[in-house]
């Protein structure tokens, strides 16, 4: 038997909900294990404190992150339908599935362009937020611990295994 259809609306609008927050989880859990180097879990509670601490920057951030993707998404798209054109494709049935490649292409392989694009803006902001005298990051004390432990050979690649 199947549940009524606001049940199920109800239902399909929870789930929706509850991907668009896990996504969102996901991303910032991925920038704060970049800025941190914490497992995920605590980097996705972190975010989530920064978030509900800092509102406004993360929102920023994020329409930055967003309006930077899409940019580079429109340059992508436009340079293969030039190319295209080149190459003697004209009209929407030539052009058409080109530009559709092009878009789904671009969506595709620019998403880590827009987590690293995320990771430095929130480093921005970091930066900013810890302009007091004599204030050292909490990040910042854990890098230099670990540049410490490396010495004066603190080769990234060399220690990362």
């Amino acid at each position: 038997r199947r549940p009524p259809s606001l049940l199920r609306s109800l239902r399909n609008f929870a789930a929706e909900v509850l991907e668009v927050v896990a996504t969102w989880a996901s991303k910032q859990a991925f920038v704060q294990i970049a800025i941190s180097g914490c497992p995920f879990a605590a980097g996705a509670m972190r975010a989530g404190h920064l978030a509900a601490k800092a509102p406004a920057g993360f929102l920023m951030v994020e329409a930055l992150s967003n309006v930077f993707q899409r940019a580079c998404e429109f340059l992508l798209i436009c340079m293969s339908l030039v190319v295209a054109s080149c190459c003697g494709l004209e009209g929407v049935a030539g052009l058409g599935p080109v530009a559709l490649s092009a878009y789904l292409a671009a969506e595709s392989l620019l998403h880590p362009y827009s987590v690293a694009t995320t990771t430095i803006l929130h480093c921005c902001l970091l930066d900013q937020d810890s302009k007091q005298e004599g204030e050292v990051p909490l990040e910042a004390k854990e890098l230099q611990k670990t540049m410490a432990e490396w010495g004066d050979d603190a080769s990234f690649v060399q220690h990362y295994r």
